[in-house]
Order: structure tokens, then sequence, then C-alpha cells
């Protein structure tokens, strides 16, 4: 059995501002090898907009994952939760938010594991 592989914490999206009609996108992530995937994505302010993780596995065409029960979306009011990205087959990893409405700061971040 090999060692342990790991995604160390850190942030996909420091202090992105939530403002007009942007669109804050991470740089792409390479998770190829880690099953387990965790995001914490937090919110200040008063932005209503849209999230979206979006995978890969050429790491040109990106996609959005399908979430069920579908993900919460800023609404006006400052927020935040945890998304988990369980067992997936996809080399890279993004994360996306566009905004409609309001204002904000966006930090989000990642962690991940494998199951070995």
């Amino acid at each position: 059995m090999g060692a342990k592989k790991v995604l160390p914490l850190y942030k996909l999206i420091n202090s992105g501002v939530m403002t007009g009609v942007n669109t804050l996108s991470s740089n792409p992530t390479k998770v190829e090898n880690i099953d387990n995937i965790g995001l914490q994505v937090d919110w200040t302010g008063t932005p209503t907009g849209v999230f979206s993780v979006l995978c890969s596995i050429d790491g040109v065409n990106y996609h959005a994952l399908t979430f069920n029960p579908v993900l919460a979306q800023p609404a006006g009011a400052a927020g935040g939760y945890i998304i988990s990205v369980n067992q997936q087959p996809f080399e890279w990893l993004q994360v996306q938010y566009t905004n409609t409405s309001g204002v904000g700061v966006l930090n989000v971040w990642i962690l991940g594991k494998d199951l070995n």
C-alpha cells in the first residue's frame, strides 16, 4: 500500500469581491487520486448569485457538478456552508461564483484526502 495522498488546506478564493455582475473563478486544482474533497464557502455582505463546483477530465472543458439537495445560493445576506465531494472521478476541480446583485466578500477553502 502506498503513502496516503492528501490535498492540504488552502484558499481557492481569497477575499474575492462579490459585486456587480462579476464572476469569480478559482484556479483549477488537480484532485487526481483524492477521493474525498471538502470545500468551505463563506461570504459577507448582501450578495445574490450562484455558486458552482466545476470538474474536468481533460483540464480544458469544465462542467458543473449536480448536487442533491441543490447547493444553497447567496440570497442577499451573509452566510456559508460546507460542500462534500466524495469519491469523484475527475482530475480537475474549480469553484465559480457569479454575482447578480448586492456586494460581499467571498472566501473558499479546500481540503482533501484519499481513502487509503
